[in-house]
């Protein structure tokens, strides 16, 4: 490679460089102001306000079609006027069952509902808890 190609790729390099700062350079107050919105921002607000509540269905081991349904468990909520975000059958991750036929499950009726809700109608929903996290 010759003596002005080098001279030339050197000064694209640096013309290329330079340039990339002058843009850095102006737009540098502005990125500053965005990366503090984001960070002040937090996550969106929905999420933060919601939780996940249950109650277990009641079904037994061994046997199939026992237990609530999130249908009927459902209705006990919408009742007070709370509104279910979303809802699923899980398997409840800390409780210990024996293993027996007969014996309760740890299936649970699960419901995300607002938080607001759970704090205004939590004496009414005795038999419904927080879903551990």
């Amino acid at each position: 490679m010759g003596a002005a190609m080098k001279a030339f790729l050197i000064e694209g390099y640096v013309h290329a460089v330079g340039g990339l700062w002058a843009v850095v350079k102006l737009f540098w107050p502005s990125l500053g102001a965005l990366i503090v919105v984001c960070s002040v921002a937090g996550p969106p607000a929905e999420a933060a306000e919601t939780l996940r509540v249950y109650r277990l269905d009641g079904s037994r081991q061994c046997e199939e079609k026992t237990g609530r349904s999130l249908a009927r468990d459902a209705q006990a909520l919408r009742r007070l006027g709370i509104v279910i975000r979303s809802m699923k059958k899980l398997q409840h991750p800390g409780m210990i069952t024996i293993l027996m036929c007969g014996a309760p499950s740890a299936r649970a009726n699960t419901y995300v509902i607002p938080a607001g809700d759970w704090r205004r109608y939590r004496k009414q929903l005795k038999s419904f808890q927080l879903w551990p996290k």
